[in-house]
């Protein structure tokens, strides 16, 4: 069976995206191990109201700020290598254009999973959130990872559509 997130509805998408923004939180970290205590606690804030959200089916308090800054946080990521921009801010940067772009794309994943959750008109952000965990796990060279982001979309479509639903 084919599997496209995009089917699922809004908070089983938002549990998706969340799922794998958290599979590939731990790269974050390895990509980028300088990262400040406020960018690491960002993308978990983003990761751990996104889940909730999904949960309780209906955005929790917080969700914007937490989306915003692990929005920032995986631009920042991408400063100098992926984008040629003077940082003056203190921060080292992740070691080379790979790790910066594994740290930008896992901090991606998890603003995009709390963007989705925000609203429903939004839920197609849920599907950038997979993509972007998936590349994430990919320019890691994580075949593991991949396999694991496919099987939790795998057992959320089978949530959704059981079997008898396809007769």
């Amino acid at each position: 069976m084919a599997v496209d997130p995009g089917e699922l509805r809004h908070w089983s998408r938002v549990a998706l995206a969340a799922e794998c923004a958290a599979i590939v939180q731990p790269l974050f970290v390895t990509a980028w191990p300088a990262a400040n205590q406020k960018r690491r606690a960002s993308v978990a804030a983003a990761i751990e109201l996104a889940t909730r959200s999904a949960t309780d089916e209906q955005p929790c308090p917080g969700l914007k700020e937490a989306a915003d800054d692990s929005g920032r946080t995986a631009g920042r990521a991408a400063i100098p290598h992926l984008y040629s921009v003077p940082v003056n801010d203190g921060e080292q940067s992740p070691a080379g254009p790979e790790e910066a772009a594994v740290a930008s794309l896992s901090a991606k994943a998890a603003e995009l999973a709390a963007r989705a959750a925000l609203d429903e008109s939004k839920s197609e952000e849920g599907r950038k959130a997979f993509y972007s965990a998936l590349d994430a796990a990919r320019q890691a060279g994580r075949q593991d990872l991949v396999k694991q982001i496919w099987a939790a979309a795998s057992e959320r479509v089978i949530r959704n559509h059981p079997w008898w639903k396809f007769w």
